[in-house]
């Protein structure tokens, strides 16, 4: 017969109660805590790029899975259009406006997602602030379903899991088109017409130094005269210089604002057959800061194509024909001078 002691059953006991509850205890710290930051930077006016960096960390004990459903998700507004979006680790995917990405994410550790969006604010919105804000979906107690969620926080200020927002900048958007009239005859004139539109939030500035709009002409054109007239606002003032074919437009561009130009020139002797070509380029200061940002080409309204220039083919000047007469028609010709001749002689001497 075995005999235990009571000393070491209580001692066996009181071990396995212990193991219990270390093992209760390590099962319960096993927790997922999922934290995001969104930082944004890039150019804040109309068609400018703009890119926002994500950081998802989690402070947990245990790794955050990649479980059913996103782990994060991004609808950005309507004043931005999604071009892209990537992860260093797990999977971003981006489709119409919405970025999900799907992934692991171990305990103490982070990862990135980067996201690029072009600002483009509907028709007629012109918003004075952007914001944007992702949702984080986690699983807190490890079990393999996220049900869990958090909101990015811009971590540029001192509120909490507050939305990443910035200034959005009233420039100008310009489009423009050149048509041309008239015949390309030599010695004759044809005429451009320049259509240039502010389709932006903010004007076009008459900005110190820089025309506002500048065509050279080909060498095959002689400029005549140059004007313009604006809609709504002043006309600007346009410029030629004979010297180096230049014409030249300053002035201003209002919100939803045009400007036309009308550029006279002469097509010059010998360059029949030849395709004229002619574009001109509209300075763009898109974020009104008085300095031009970029140029806008003319685009030819009359093609398909976007962006390309304006041409047309040289005609001939008009000759005169003279008459040619056949061996014939010569002899009664010289017959007829004859008898013109014997009768003026004939009035002279009865005179």
């Amino acid at each position: 017969m075995v005999r235990i002691k009571r000393g070491s059953l209580f001692a066996t006991g009181t071990c396995l109660l212990a193991a219990l509850i270390l093992s209760a205890g390590l099962a319960a710290a096993q927790t997922v805590n999922v934290t995001g930051t969104m930082t944004v930077s890039g150019s804040f006016v109309t068609g400018g790029a703009v890119f926002y960096t994500v950081v998802l960390t989690n402070s947990g004990t245990a790794q955050q899975s990649d479980n059913p459903g996103a782990e994060f998700t991004d609808v950005l507004p309507p004043e931005l259009s999604l071009i892209f979006a990537s992860a260093n680790f797990g999977t971003a995917s981006f489709s119409g406006n919405t970025v999900t990405w799907n992934g692991q994410i171990p305990a103490s550790g982070s990862i990135t997602i980067l996201i690029t969006a072009n600002v483009s604010p509907p028709v007629g919105d012109c918003p004075s602030v952007i914001s944007n804000q992702g949702t984080i979906f986690y699983d807190a107690d490890a079990n393999g379903t996220n049900e869990s969620t958090a909101l990015t926080d811009d971590p540029g200020t001192a509120a909490a899991n507050d939305p990443t927002s910035f200034n959005f900048i009233h420039g100008a958007v310009i489009a423009a088109t050149k048509a041309v009239t008239g015949t390309p005859r030599e010695l004759q004139n044809i005429t451009y017409t320049v259509v240039v539109t502010n389709n932006g939030c903010g004007a076009q500035p008459d900005d110190p130094g820089t025309p506002e709009f500048s065509d050279f002409l080909p060498s095959s054109l002689t400029p005549v005269s140059a004007g313009a007239v604006g809609n709504p606002g002043p006309a600007g003032t346009t410029a030629i210089n004979t010297n180096t074919n230049l014409v030249t437009w300053n002035g201003v561009i209002p919100p939803g604002g045009t400007v036309t130009i009308t550029i006279v020139a002469m097509v010059k002797v010998g360059t029949a057959g030849q395709t004229i070509s002619n574009q001109g380029v509209v300075s763009v200061d898109a974020d009104s800061d008085g300095v031009a940002d970029l140029g806008v080409l003319t685009d030819d309204p009359a093609t398909p194509a976007d962006g390309d220039p304006t041409n047309v083919v040289a005609l001939a000047a008009f000759v005169v024909q003279v008459p040619t007469l056949s061996g014939l028609g010569l002899a009664v010709l010289a017959l007829a001078l004859t008898a013109a001749a014997l009768l003026l002689l004939r009035r002279r001497r009865t005179a």
